[in-house]
């Protein structure tokens, strides 16, 4: 079903605690507690660009997946 706006905030903190063992989030921010600490406003920016540009999409009932899904030219993000 379409992402919400009133659940972008969970769509980024589900992706932020599903992210925090990444290894590639490891790899950008080494600090367990500064992942903790960022990874969330990282999401929340990205799902935000994508309900705004494209479409997103989430489980039924509380946030247990989501996916952002962009047309051709808004693959690049920018403030336009």
């Amino acid at each position: 079903m379409p992402l919400k706006e009133a659940q972008i905030n969970e769509a980024g903190q589900m992706l932020a605690r599903a992210s925090q063992d990444d290894p590639l989030a490891i790899y950008m921010i080494p600090n367990e507690h500064d992942r903790a600490r960022l990874l969330p406003a990282h999401f929340k920016a990205a799902i935000k660009y994508g309900y705004l540009a494209g479409e997103v999409w989430t489980t039924q009932g509380r946030v247990e997946g989501v996916s952002v899904w962009l047309p051709p030219k808004h693959l690049q993000m920018n403030p336009d």
